[in-house]
């Protein structure tokens, strides 16, 4: 906003370029299943206290930041090719970006692994391990 307000031309072209055609309603949309829906979805403590919703709501946070970094980048990847600004790359543009996507977390996870596998999770020279690893929450 301070961005528009200022009216810097180099700043207001780029929110104006998500501004037209199709992203401007896919901004909107993010808006809501970006920001709204995991903030709604994860104010119970009931859900943050369940390992499997927390990983589902690691994975959705995950997979629609992907289309957020999306619509950051593809406006501009077109910019001076006429007509072409509403195609966002075509079909071979989001899966050169979602291959991307896939080799980074394959390195990754990969080095995660190999780390993982040095190393021990959990303290096990600690003389009370035991009686922390039985403590539940009280309320």
């Amino acid at each position: 906003m301070l961005i528009w307000y200022g009216n810097i031309p180099e700043e207001t072209e780029w929110i104006y370029t998500r501004q037209i055609h199709v992203w401007g309603w896919i901004g909107l949309v993010l808006i809501f299943l970006h920001w709204i829906v995991p903030f709604m979805g994860t104010m119970s403590v009931k859900v943050r206290r369940k390992p499997g919703l927390v990983c589902f709501w690691a994975v959705y946070v995950l997979v629609l930041h992907y289309f957020d970094v999306y619509w950051m980048i593809m406006p501009e990847a077109h910019a001076g090719v006429p007509g072409a600004e509403a195609d966002a790359g075509g079909f071979l543009g989001v899966i050169a970006s979602a291959l991307c996507v896939l080799g980074m977390v394959g390195l990754m996870l990969g080095l995660v692994l190999r780390l993982a596998g040095q190393t021990r999770v959990a303290a096990v020279r600690d003389p009370r391990f035991r009686e922390s690893m039985a403590f539940e929450q009280i309320f």
